[in-house]
């Protein structure tokens, strides 16, 4: 070794420490985002009963948190782009964080869901930044891929562990455990991020930010997730239903001629004309609203006709939770690498159906 290796050794091992310091950051704020919206599920008997909720309005309580996480994730995203990364991440930790501290202190209804709401907008910021962050952080190629393995290996895993923590949570401490538990997270977060993120890692030399493109689509997929949260309550054919849905699509179409016009889209047309692109996406779409509804149903059902507490639901719930940890965390990857994305897709669809 040279005399000159110690000192440029010394600063790779100094970068590599900070770049895992921001990938732990960045994972525990991610886990927070996913496991509050599967936290809750179990916990929903104890709130409807305390807060005296009928059974088909409890399910605002989780649909007030995807709705607005949902339909607010591309404004974010193209919002941390122009006005820096850090920044939106910081304010995204510092709303979700407040907004549990509310919720948990809750005396009715109206005010949890609307606590929730703003989860879901702190979580939404949180959530689009995050893979900017890691992006900037970590070198393309092994350094980077590596990340974000470890990145959705974590999401999967704090996914199926939300509903085990969640009857933990509220056997041992009560519901408003669920939405309390973020809040020291959430500032450790937060203290973390300041410490050690970049600053304004990632913004845009392009500061415009459309505007139009942003309330449309925002708007559209509000009334989009509000349509189809009471057509699971209505029905199809109740006008809570298909008003929405009509003004959504409205809103939907509006916001593609926007995109089509506008010198600084919020989202290029062009990811709409690749083919892969857009059926990964809409596969993803079908996927991803299965797992809910069946967590809700499951636990009502365990709970209020079964007699299950708390705790025996979540236990219940282990051997699924078990199995996503280790295939989404662990088996996914190497099944893809081996079969290949097609067969894989296949197979899962399968047996979810």
């Amino acid at each position: 070794m040279t005399h000159g290796d110690g000192p440029r050794a010394s600063t790779v091992d100094s970068a590599r420490s900070h770049a895992r310091i921001i990938l732990a950051i960045i994972l525990a704020v991610g886990l927070l985002d996913v496991i509050d919206f599967s936290i809750v599920f179990v916990a929903l008997p104890s709130i409807q009963r305390d807060l005296r909720i009928p059974l088909a309005e409890s399910q605002w309580i989780v649909g007030a948190y995807g709705l607005t996480l949902a339909g607010f994730l591309m404004l974010s995203g193209r919002a941390g782009d122009v006005y820096g990364q850090k920044r939106l991440f910081l304010a995204g930790i510092s709303l979700f964080t407040v907004a549990s501290f509310v919720a948990g202190l809750s005396p009715s209804f109206l005010p949890l869901v609307i606590a929730r709401g703003f989860q879901g907008i702190g979580a939404a910021i949180t959530a689009a930044t995050a893979l900017a962050i890691l992006a900037a952080t970590f070198p393309e190629g092994r350094a980077r891929n590596r990340a974000l393995g470890v990145f959705v290996a974590a999401l999967s895993a704090g996914f199926a562990a939300g509903s085990l923590l969640g009857g933990v949570l509220t056997a041992a401490f009560g519901w408003r455990s669920v939405l309390f538990v973020n809040v020291p997270v959430g500032i450790t977060g937060a203290v973390l991020a300041q410490r050690f993120l970049t600053r304004d890692a990632g913004r845009a030399e392009d500061r415009q930010l459309d505007l139009p493109g942003a309330l449309t689509v925002t708007s559209g997929l509000l009334l989009l997730v509000y349509a189809m949260t009471n057509a699971a309550e209505l029905g199809f054919a109740a006008p809570l239903t298909v008003i929405p849905l009509a003004v959504a699509g409205v809103v939907l179409a509006l916001f593609v001629v926007i995109e089509h016009r506008s010198a600084a889209p919020l989202m290029p047309l062009g990811f709409l004309r690749r083919g892969t692109i857009l059926r990964a996406n809409v596969l993803g779409l079908i996927l991803a609203a299965s797992p809910p509804g069946i967590l809700f149903i499951l636990t009502i059902f365990l709970q209020e006709i079964l007699g299950y507490s708390a705790l025996f639901t979540a236990l219940a719930f282990l051997p699924a939770t078990l199995v996503f940890f280790v295939v989404g965390g662990f088996g996914a990857s190497r099944l893809v690498n081996r079969f290949g994305v097609r067969r894989v897709l296949v197979l899962s669809s399968g047996l979810m159906t």
